[in-house]
């Protein structure tokens, strides 16, 4: 299966790892895990099954805890 036009907006893209952030960082207090290793900007970590993948505080629309 080819991987999708850069136009196509992420929500509408059926995908196993996009479908968790969605879900993880929908509810605004839903407890997130912050990748420390990363010092420079806020990372979130999103995991579901054998993807991983980090998300960028100001994407997630959310504070550290």
């Amino acid at each position: 299966m080819p991987p999708p036009s850069t136009r196509t907006p992420l929500d509408s893209i059926n995908h196993p790892l996009l479908d968790k952030a969605s879900e993880q960082f929908a509810a605004p207090g839903t407890a997130h895990e912050r990748i420390r290793a990363i010092d420079d900007v806020v990372m979130f970590k999103v995991k579901v099954q054998r993807w991983r993948r980090p998300v960028p505080a100001t994407t997630a629309n959310t504070t550290t805890p």
